[in-house]
This record gives C-alpha cells, structure tokens and sequence, in this order.
C-alpha cells in the first residue's frame, strides 16, 4: 500500500475515509483500508458496496489510464 496520511484531509465519516482510500489507490488490500480507518474488512466491503465502488473495477480503470498514458 502508497503512504497515505489519510487524516490530512479529514473525511467527516469512516465511510468517506474509505471511498477515499480506494480511489486514491484502487491496489490497496481491503485489510489495509480496515486498518488505516480503524475498522472491519467486513465494514470496508459493505461501504463500498453501498455505494457501488468495486476495486476491480478501479484497478481495471485505473491499469487502462496508465496503459494509455505510456506509464506502463
């Protein structure tokens, strides 16, 4: 997992800390997400859910983006 101060900018709720998270670096393990916002693996995969975020998507996305910028 990148080095992310995810307190530098402080989401209001954990589940804004998550979705953040996730965008920021769609590689990151959802037992990493847990653990910098002091929650479940559980919680992690349920807020993400509800918001329809999935990391394969993102990893997907975001392998497309640098395939296309000739960063891979």
């Amino acid at each position: 997992m990148r080095d992310i101060d995810v307190m530098d900018t402080v989401p209001a709720t954990k589940k804004e800390q998550i979705l953040r998270l996730a965008h920021v670096d769609p590689f990151v393990r959802i037992s990493d997400i847990a653990a910098v916002v002091k929650t479940t693996p559980r919680y992690v995969r349920t807020a993400l859910s509800e918001r329809g975020v999935s990391l394969a998507k993102l990893r997907r996305d975001h392998a497309r983006s640098m395939a296309s910028d000739g960063s891979l």
